[in-house]
């Protein structure tokens, strides 16, 4: 007997590998309640559930290994193919607070509906610890994770978080209401790796006693118990089944595809001139620049001696700084005289320009030509000069009008109670070059393709001075001008920036304005300020070009901090006065992927309220913006990419200008983090 209990207690703990599972919400978790698993970095989970009352719509992205955002849109509906009773969106965010260790649980603190109804609001501490095939998860919550009130609430003796806290109601949930409330609740669960592959069995108990239904409604609130089984056969799809208690069954269908394996990535680079073993013996600098046109790019010498030259390259968008100082070095070896040792490269854009670089030109022969060399020898060699630089430049030419870019845009909104989902599906094709000096300008056209935004305004009253919320008018027309404009922009000290644009700026704004940046080259970090001076547009004239009366100033502060050890991931934050002009500020976050995908969202806070979806008010804007580039594709502009917004439609408080120019991404290639991240393209 013996000798079978440890046979059977082997089996049960011998299986190494452990699946992901999720709660009906979509957030990792078991089956009703949340742990403190994360997924992958760059993970979207696309999930839809249903766990009587309600039918769960959410979008997740695991913004960075600590930080996860999802937006939900939650159906009342006792049947998911019958019309909804009533909606209930919501942000729910997650954040790890540590790892787990041999000795320690792995801790998370999380927020469900942090900015969204109350119906489904509450915050949770969740400690999940894994032994062998089991995952053991217990925590502590507020809100709609305390209606079982198991204890008083411990924060209740500092005095904002003992104010009552209702778990239904017209006013959305907001920082306010986190944490408070006269009592916590406690919930556990496990889950257990099967020996068959891809299954999971997953059992949970949780605080929630469904207190806003049983006031609404007779609704008939299952036990506080539930088991079930989740499925995953690979990274990119998950199900789960169980029962609530005796008499209610949940399900839920999870796509997760990760960011990094998107198919498509930035443009391939043109075929790369070859090295040659030995150095021309009649090396001509003025073939630099020629040999530079034959490849479709611009270098201007400034200077040579008899060992060094120095040159400015003009800098595209769709390849890294590296990437280029390879090709430029290549123009350099094949055409510099014998006697010259060494490169100085200045990678710039109209009046803005960045360090000088210097490369030792026995070290790019040895990498490129011989072989034998290396990216990490180029860089233990290769001197950043920040001083500013001369550079008497003329624009780069363009041989065609081919466009810079196509941009496919897709914004949805689950942000709404009174339609659901609202979408938007447009295209743009735009256009962006330098002129003489300084100068540059951008065009671009805006085609809508579909969208259901009649319903925008159907129960919400207009605002006499509309700042975004009259975009159903927008939306009307098939073709419109989206930009037309003007910049100077100027590097006028080193890390310093300025940039001027006046002209059409956006779809529903012009006018005329600008930006100062400083950005230190070997910094994580920079500062700047903007203001805007902008006229409203008038969506009832041809191609959206008139103006109304409205005018508008607008500005702020702004702040970038990259993070030391995922120089991929950058904070923004800015303050001061928005469309509107209410004041208040902003938080975001932005996630860079090798392949050109980007990741950011934001939460804005200012001192106007806005008529939210639940017949109250907010002083709250979100969103998340997703980006795949689609430049690798054969016949469009290397620049194309798709656009995936989720963020709430025909909002007037916590609105921003979508400037044409922006000089932190502009100069983000000048930068030492940007070089050291791609240093490796120096050698491809």
């Amino acid at each position: 007997m013996l000798k079978r209990f440890a046979a059977l207690l082997f089996v049960i703990t011998s299986v190494p590998a452990h699946a992901e599972t999720r709660n009906f919400y979509g957030l990792r978790g078991l089956n009703t309640i949340p742990d403190a698993r994360f997924d992958k970095k760059g993970t979207v989970n696309i999930t839809l559930s249903h766990a009587d009352p309600y039918t769960h719509t959410a979008i997740g992205f695991q913004f960075t290994d600590h930080l996860y955002i999802s937006l939900r849109q939650s159906a009342e509906s006792s049947n998911p193919f019958d019309d909804a009773d009533a909606l209930y969106p919501g942000v729910d965010t997650k954040l790890k607070l540590w790892d787990e260790t041999a000795t320690r649980p792995q801790m998370a603190l999380g927020l469900q509906s942090a900015f969204g109804h109350k119906r489904h609001a509450g915050e949770y501490l969740a400690l999940s610890k894994r032994w062998n095939s089991f995952d053991i998860t217990g925590g502590l919550g507020w809100g709609r994770f305390a209606s079982a009130k198991h204890f008083k609430n411990p924060l209740r003796i500092i005095s904002h978080f003992d104010k009552p806290r209702t778990n239904d109601g017209n006013i959305a949930n907001d920082p306010s209401d986190w944490f408070t409330g006269d009592h916590i609740g406690l919930f556990a669960g496990l889950s257990y790796q099967l020996p068959m592959d891809d299954i999971t069995l997953t059992a949970d108990w949780n605080a929630d006693r469904y207190s806003a239904e049983k006031l609404t409604s007779n609704y008939n609130a299952p036990a506080p118990w539930s088991i079930g089984l989740q499925y995953q056969p690979n990274d990119y799809i998950g199900a789960g089944i169980g029962v609530l208690g005796t008499d209610k069954i949940m399900g839920r269908l999870t796509l997760s595809p990760h960011i990094q394996n998107w198919p498509f990535k930035l443009a391939e680079p043109d075929p790369l001139p070859p090295v040659s073993h030995l150095r021309p013996e009649n090396g001509q600098t003025t073939k630099i620049a020629l040999d530079a046109a034959a490849d479709g790019r611009h270098i201007q010498l400034i200077g040579d001696t008899e060992n060094e030259i120095s040159a400015a390259f003009s800098l595209l968008s769709f390849e890294s700084t590296p990437a280029q100082l390879n090709r430029a070095a290549r123009y350099m070896t094949r055409n510099a005289p014998p006697q010259v040792g060494s490169f100085t490269l200045t990678p710039r854009f109209a009046g803005l320009q960045g360090p000088n670089i210097k490369l030792i030109r026995r070290n790019i022969e040895q990498a490129l030509a011989h072989k034998t060399g290396s990216a990490e020898e180029i860089w233990q060699s290769t001197e950043f000069d920040n001083a500013l630089t001369s550079l008497p430049f003329k624009g780069l030419k363009k041989d065609n009008f081919w466009p810079e870019k196509i941009i496919l845009e897709q914004q949805i909104s689950l942000s709404e109670e009174d339609h659901g989902i609202l979408s938007r599906t447009s295209l743009i094709i735009e256009e962006q070059r330098e002129l003489v000096g300084s100068l540059a300008t951008g065009a671009a056209l805006r085609f809508d393709l579909a969208n259901n935004l009649q319903h925008l305004n159907a129960f919400r009253p207009r605002a006499i001075l509309p700042v975004r919320s009259d975009i159903d008018n927008f939306a009307q027309r098939t073709i419109s001008l989206d930009r037309f404009y003007l910049s100077y922009l100027k590097t006028i000290k080193p890390d310093l920036h300025v940039n001027m644009t006046g002209g059409y700026l956006e779809e529903q704004y012009g006018g005329i304005g600008g930006e100062i940046l400083y950005r230190p080259f070997d910094k994580n970090w920079a500062i700047g300020a903007e203001a805007w001076q902008v006229i409203k547009r008038d969506p009832f004239t041809t191609l959206n070009q008139g103006f109304t009366v409205d005018h508008l100033l607008t500005g702020h502060l702004n702040a970038w901090y990259k993070l030391p050890n995922a120089p991929e991931t950058t904070l923004n934050a800015k303050l001061g006065r928005y469309l509107a002009e209410d004041i208040g500020g902003t938080f975001g976050v932005k996630h860079t992927y090798k392949n050109g995908a980007k990741l950011e969202g934001f939460v804005t806070l200012t001192d106007m309220t806005d008529l939210d979806v639940f017949g109250g008010n907010t002083n709250l804007h979100h969103g998340i913006k997703l980006s795949l580039p689609l430049g690798s594709l054969d016949y469009i502009p290397r620049n194309s990419r798709i656009d995936l917004i989720a963020a709430p439609f025909g909002r007037d408080a916590g609105q921003t200008l979508n400037k044409p120019i922006d000089l932190y991404d502009m100069t983000d290639a000048f930068s030492l983090q940007h070089m050291a991240l791609n240093w490796g393209d120096i050698t491809n």
